[in-house]
């Protein structure tokens, strides 16, 4: 019997990421490259009659366009300290945040807290982007600058961008923009949790000793 399957894509329709979409169909001695049978704006459907390997794929020549993606906010906060870190992951949209979550906590343990806001935006792969904020001194971001995203390692959920927090901080303002841009790609109000109360061990204090947290 004939069924379809759905593959998740992140591409943007009226960008023309989806024009140059195809499925990759993989069996033991060779990769073959299906048209899709129809393409939305979150799918590539294809018609298949057997169990293999699939996945969607798009063409060596097609122009790099902006991608549905997310941004992720990740807060860390130590023990009878005033300092804190805010981890920011920017992800293809069809990532699955459960995942993201599990992760983190797999390294991080309990330090981490999950903040939740709108993370919907379009992000251009190889771009850089730039990160800023409405507080106006008592922080740090690094990098300065960083590129959406490495296909090759972005399933590590390593953060983008990282902002130091040297004091307490309640709530804060978050611009994502181009670099060079004066547009805004993503924004939001963040409101911080408070001290979630995680003890430092070791690794921690040698971090914050020499000048790393």
């Amino acid at each position: 019997s004939v069924c379809q399957l759905h593959l998740p894509h992140c591409q943007i329709h009226s960008e023309g990421g989806c024009d140059f979409l195809s499925v990759a169909h993989v069996t033991d001695d060779k990769v073959e490259f299906l048209p899709p049978h129809e393409t939305t704006d979150t799918h590539v459907i294809i018609n298949i009659t057997g169990s293999s390997a699939y996945g969607d794929v798009t063409d060596d020549d097609a122009a790099i366009s902006p991608i549905h993606g997310l941004v992720l906010l990740f807060y860390q906060s130590f023990f009878s300290e005033e300092r804190s870190i805010l981890n920011v992951l920017l992800l293809p949209r069809n990532v699955v945040i459960r995942e993201v979550q599990e992760e983190r906590k797999r390294r991080n343990g309990d330090k981490e807290t999950f903040i939740e806001t709108n993370p919907q935006c379009s992000l251009t792969p190889k771009k850089a982007y730039i990160l800023s904020t409405d507080i106006t001194d008592g922080y740090r971001i690094n990098p300065t600058s960083a590129a959406f995203m490495d296909f090759q390692s972005y399933e590590n959920y390593f953060p983008t961008f990282q902002l130091f927090l040297l004091t307490v901080v309640k709530e804060l303002d978050l611009v994502l923009k181009e670099n060079g841009s004066t547009e805004n790609e993503w924004n939001g109000l963040v409101w911080l949790p408070g001290n979630i109360n995680v003890e430092l061990n070791s690794n921690d204090d040698d971090m914050i000793s020499s000048g790393l947290l």
